[in-house]
């Protein structure tokens, strides 16, 4: 195929959904990818059909990282990358590509994608109940539609949480979550958006829900929680970690913006066994189970955390709070 130069195409789902889709029109997957003429600038929109997800995976050989980014339908951008065979999921009613090359001639520039038309999930629905002033609801991932509920009139956050091994957060990309109780409400996200956002994403209604796919296939842990909005404010930054079983595992308590709250949820104990550093623009409360001055069971400063450690926290949650600013990597053990 020679070089080929985009256009601000819509590109439609086929008549007969089962039929793959491909951009350029005619190229496929078992065929090199395709080179685009210098000085490009297009947006291609694809069109998603009702209660169906497009299964997007981007094929690209930049010589320069910028140059090729997706839009959500909730006007999230996300940078498509160089050799990622993992797949997006972009539900309806439609996701973006912006495409752009460099007006010389000494770049090579390779770009195509392919879109499998995928039925949302047929999955039964798991309600939970939040209340005002308690502690968040951690959900690992499972064939269940989650929806959180909050009373009549109370704002609902979702925080996600990192996976133990970070090479894994692609997997992220593979859910979507709405504000509302079922799959025709707004989409207003994905847990991997959420996680890079190091922020509760709020829902404007009392209602939030999250679909997972087949995510509880790969992970038996926690990928996110939820709680009232007028709980989580006053962080700057929120969300969850998971550790392996064993070994030392490195929390960092993340105060760059300011206030933070970090999250483990492990049944049974773990021990902070220390520090990397310790500056001295924060401190650290820690507290078992939910956040508030009965439950809180250290406070480390830069003078005293070392007389404290190493030190048990107790709890099937166990929740770090660090009020001030700067970066504190924490190392943890499961015991």
């Amino acid at each position: 195929m020679t070089c080929y130069q985009c256009q601000n195409d819509i590109i439609n789902p086929p008549l007969d959904l089962s039929q793959s889709t491909y951009y350029p029109l005619d190229w496929s997957e078992d065929q090199p990818i395709p080179t685009v003429s210098a000085g490009q600038a297009c947006v291609i929109t694809v069109n998603v059909p009702t209660r169906y997800y497009a299964n997007v995976t981007f094929y690209r050989q930049f010589p320069y990282a910028t140059g090729s980014y997706a839009l959500y339908s909730n006007n999230k951008v996300v940078r498509i990358e160089n050799n990622d065979p993992n797949p997006f999921f972009f539900v309806s009613p439609q996701f973006k590509v912006n495409l752009q090359t460099v007006n010389s001639t000494a770049y090579t520039t390779k770009f195509a994608f392919k879109i499998v038309w995928t039925p949302l999930p047929t999955v039964s629905k798991r309600n939970i109940m939040i209340e005002k002033n308690s502690p968040p609801v951690a959900v690992f991932p499972s064939a269940y539609m989650t929806t959180f509920i909050g009373d009549q009139g109370t704002q609902l956050s979702l925080m996600a949480f990192s996976l133990a091994d970070s090479a894994n957060s692609y997997f992220l990309r593979q859910s979507a979550i709405y504000a509302g109780d079922t799959v025709d409400a707004e989409f207003i996200g994905t847990l991997d958006q959420v996680l890079t956002s190091r922020y509760p994403l709020t829902a404007r209604g009392n209602k939030i829900s999250v679909l997972t796919f087949d995510l509880g296939n790969y992970f038996y842990c926690p990928l996110f929680m939820s709680q009232a909005t007028s709980d989580v404010r006053g962080y700057q930054v929120y969300l969850g970690r998971n550790c392996e079983d064993q070994g030392p595992c490195t929390v960092t308590l993340d105060g760059s913006l300011g206030n933070s709250l970090t999250v483990t949820e492990f049944d049974g104990s773990e021990t902070i066994q220390g520090f990397r550093a310790f500056p001295e623009s924060a401190v650290i409360n820690v507290y078992e189970n939910t956040v508030s001055m009965v439950t809180r069971v250290a406070q480390f400063n830069a003078t005293n955390y070392q007389e404290q450690l190493p030190f048990k926290v107790n709890g099937f949650m166990k929740f770090y709070e660090l009020i001030g600013t700067g970066m504190y990597d924490m190392i943890v053990t499961h015991n």
